[in-house]
This record gives structure tokens, sequence and C-alpha cells, in this order.
């Protein structure tokens, strides 16, 4: 448990994370007969490390799902292609809530949805830095 609560638990297809009111899923994007390109490993610490090498005509990565699922298997291409397409047509349908035409428009949607994705759903409160808390790792401890 790191200093958050949080649980971790390692998985084949890569990790997940879970409180009493929380659980958020790290997923390896691969086909069921491709080799391991991708490992996932922690630290005592309860850090969390990812690598994933790509072949050339590879089709891999990994995608967070919020929610805890440890299911057994890869996350393949048509799991991810339906995922993909979903979360386009959300953000193309949010995007076209707004009115704003002007030079600036494209600046404009990538920043609302920067914010957008910084901010915690049940509060609306802005949820942190856009450097994923990169800032603060040297400071662990402290």
């Amino acid at each position: 448990m790191g200093e958050s609560g949080m649980k971790l638990h390692i998985t084949d297809s890569g990790a997940v994370f879970k409180s009493d009111d929380f659980s958020m899923t790290l997923h390896i994007v691969r086909e069921p007969d491709d080799a391991r390109l991708a490992h996932v490993t922690s630290t005592e610490g309860g850090d969390v490390h990812a690598a994933l090498t790509l072949r050339p005509v590879s089709c891999a990565g990994w995608c967070w799902i919020r929610a805890a699922t440890s299911r057994r298997g890869c996350f393949g291409s048509r799991r991810r292609s339906k995922l993909h397409d979903e979360t386009e047509r959300f953000w193309k349908s949010w995007l076209a809530q707004s009115t704003y035409t002007g030079r600036w428009r494209e600046a404009l949607q990538r920043s609302a949805i920067t914010l957008k994705l910084m901010t915690y759903a049940p509060t609306g409160c802005a949820g942190g830095g856009a450097d994923g808390g990169a800032a603060g790792a040297g400071r662990r401890g402290a």
C-alpha cells in the first residue's frame, strides 16, 4: 500500500490500483498471440514502471480504465478500436458545444480538453498539474 492508501496489484496484462473509493487499471494493449513486448513492474514504494518494445508493424500500447479489472488475457486491437471510437465520439460531441469560431479555435479546444482531463469528476476540482506529478517526485519522504 502506498502513501495514498492505494493498493497495487501487478497482473500479466498490466496493473490494478485500488482504494476504498477508487480503482484504476493499466491494461497492456496487444494481440493474444503477440510476444510479451510490454513489461510492468513495481517498486517497494509503490511506483509502477511500464516498458514497451515495439517492432516494425507492431500494434501495442497501454490503456487506462477507471475500474478495477484484473481479468486475464490481452486487451486486443478490436477492443482498443471500439474504445478509441467511443472516446473520439465523446470528445467530438463535447467540443461541438463550443460556439467559438475564431482564429484560435484549435488552441482553445486543446486547452479545454487538457483542463477537462485534469478535473476530478465528482467535485469538478482541478486534480493536479499537467506534469502528472513529476515535479514533486524528488520530494518524496520530505
